[in-house]
């Protein structure tokens, strides 16, 4: 619907309902949330595509990088979300943010299950030793595991 209204204008519900295929009254309740949520000047941005998957991205490292990997609780998590307006635009209530660390938890534990039975050794596979770089002026010896390079 962002899309649309920006692309072409203010064209009235009708015009509007017509040019997305939606009803004139759910056109109305979209222009209205879309003024709800609208209350920043960068507000505008996350109604682009590009805006609202940076904003994916955004929201998706922050409870990465802080929430999992640093241990910030949802409640902190949601604070900041809010301190930078994102509330209207995702849903960042606490309960909402315990939910998604769940989700990606979950996930890298099943790539973490899926890269562990991939990358065992085949039968008559074992560790392969060579010399590799020279650093400092000293040899180094490396070990490389074929199962998984």
């Amino acid at each position: 619907m962002a899309e649309c209204i920006q692309t072409k204008g203010s064209q009235g519900l009708q015009g509007l309902a017509l040019a997305t295929g939606l009803t004139i009254s759910s056109v109305y309740r979209h222009q209205q949330a879309i003024a709800r949520r609208n209350q920043h000047p960068e507000s505008l941005w996350w109604e682009t595509p590009v805006g609202s998957q940076w904003l994916k991205v955004l929201v998706l490292g922050v409870v990465y990088y802080f929430g999992i990997k640093h241990g910030i609780g949802a409640e902190s998590l949601s604070e900041f979300f809010e301190a930078v307006h994102l509330n209207h635009h995702v849903g960042t209530s606490a309960s909402s943010l315990r939910k998604l660390k769940q989700q990606m938890r979950d996930a890298i534990e099943a790539y973490q299950a899926a890269q562990d039975e991939h990358c065992q050794p085949r039968e008559g596979h074992g560790i392969c030793v060579g010399g590799d770089e020279t650093f400092f002026g000293l040899p180094i010896l490396v070990l490389v595991e074929l199962a998984s390079g």
